[in-house]
């Protein structure tokens, strides 16, 4: 999927696949999928991808999306979970978010929520104590049967279970109760006031009720087979159609999503390390890629691919243990990460790939600092002083650093 028609899609597909901040592990999912059949990993020439009218594709060349072809990514990990309550890595967001759908979704620009499932933002009433959402009657999920607020309320249940051992404890933390007020409508009690609903019902696609409802534990969901296996029924853009643990993923676009789209028909990702993907990559099976800063050489090399760089949404940061007597010292804290040259890390290790970051989040994230923020900058001025007030045990390690890299994204 090299052609330009393709360009547009690809980036967007690609950068829906950044926005979480963790890393995937390196050890997949035990699954029970079957074999499957491996797949075509023959090129696709876009010339002769035809669109829903019949019409031989020219379409693309005015900017218009074109329907139908393939696109196959090259991921370094794959899946731990696809019940969204139950991972929190990225190659799980990755998968989840092409089978499963929210009450809202990030709008293209990623700075914001606009409505998916809900018809619209919630109704709040004047305490901020009770938020009222309206669902879309025309969402179903891929097995046929229809979304519902028994689904919602079933959905942000299991982040509120006893025995709740995911790592997204705080995203229903202020909601004392979720009811189905009606088939379509879904009534939030706070127990304060929460601007942030909303943000966090998009990081919660809504889960089946009517497959995992009667389970009566957050063990027994993680470990279902729809929550680990391409037997997940969601309400998404495509259906998993097979899991091959540790080779590929297949993803087939539904023709009832409940949205525009989905355009590229088939999604398929291959599944191995970096040099793995190179080798992919020169041999033409993969036609997407992220690749680390000390690879864009390499790349750069391969005939047929663009190579593209952007700043991603995550960054690297200091985690100082507070356990050791060490770290115990806020002004030793503070002064080792004064001390660190780090633009000297991003020249000499990734090669002027990356940005000093001066405050933890991404600089894609457009928010607002309050004066009591926890994260107020030192100046550097201030280092011998914090030095002197930490006395004599000071410890600097070239290794700590906190900084923004770039994406380098090769299509």
């Amino acid at each position: 999927m090299k052609k330009t028609q393709w360009l547009f899609l690809v980036m967007i597909f690609a950068m829906g696949m950044l926005l979480a901040a963790c890393g995937g592990s390196d050890e997949g999912a035990e699954t029970g999928a079957d074999e499957g059949t491996e797949p075509d990993t023959e090129e696709t020439d876009g010339d002769n991808v035809e669109d829903s009218d019949g019409e031989d594709g020219d379409s693309a060349a005015t900017g218009e999306p074109v329907e139908g072809g393939e696109i196959i990514v090259g991921s370094d990990a794959e899946p731990n979970g696809l019940t969204p309550a139950t991972v929190s890595d990225t190659a799980s967001r990755d998968a989840h978010d092409l089978v499963h759908a929210a009450l809202y979704r990030q709008t293209v620009e990623g700075f914001d929520v606009e409505p998916d499932v809900a018809v619209d933002l919630p109704e709040v009433s004047e305490d901020g104590l009770e938020q009222v959402i309206q669902l879309r009657d025309d969402v179903f999920f891929s097995d046929g049967e229809q979304v519902t607020a028994d689904d919602v309320v079933f959905t942000v249940g299991i982040y509120l279970m006893e025995d709740y051992a995911g790592t997204s404890t705080t995203l229903f933390e202020r909601v004392e109760d979720v009811e189905a007020t009606d088939e379509y409508e879904v009534t939030f009690t706070m127990s304060e006031p929460d601007a942030a609903l909303t943000a966090n019902l998009e990081q919660a696609p809504i889960v089946p009720e009517h497959i995992l409802g009667d389970l009566e534990t957050y063990a027994e969901i993680e470990e279902h087979e729809a929550s680990t296996t391409d037997a997940v029924i969601g309400a998404g853009p495509y259906v998993m159609t097979d899991w091959t643990v540790g080779q590929y993923i297949n993803y087939e676009a539904r023709d009832d999503y409940h949205n525009e789209g989905p355009y590229i028909q088939n999604i398929t990702w291959r599944i191995g390390d970096t040099d793995a993907q190179l080798a992919m990559l020169q041999a033409g099976e993969i036609d997407i890629m992220n690749a680390a800063p000390q690879d864009v050489v390499t790349v750069e090399a391969i005939d047929g691919y663009n190579l593209a760089e952007e700043p991603q949404f995550g960054y690297n940061y200091i985690g100082y243990n507070q356990r050791n007597e060490l770290f115990e010292s806020a002004n030793v804290r503070r002064a080792l990460t004064m001390a660190i040259d780090r633009e000297a890390i991003i020249e000499g290790i990734m090669d002027g790939h990356g940005t000093v970051a001066e405050f933890p989040h991404s600089q894609k994230v457009q928010f607002i600092l309050m004066k009591s923020s926890p994260f107020l900058l030192i100046k550097k001025e201030h280092l011998n002083s914090l030095q002197k007030k930490a006395g004599s045990k000071m410890i600097v390690d070239n290794s700590l650093m906190v900084m923004v890299k770039y994406l380098h994204l090769v299509y």
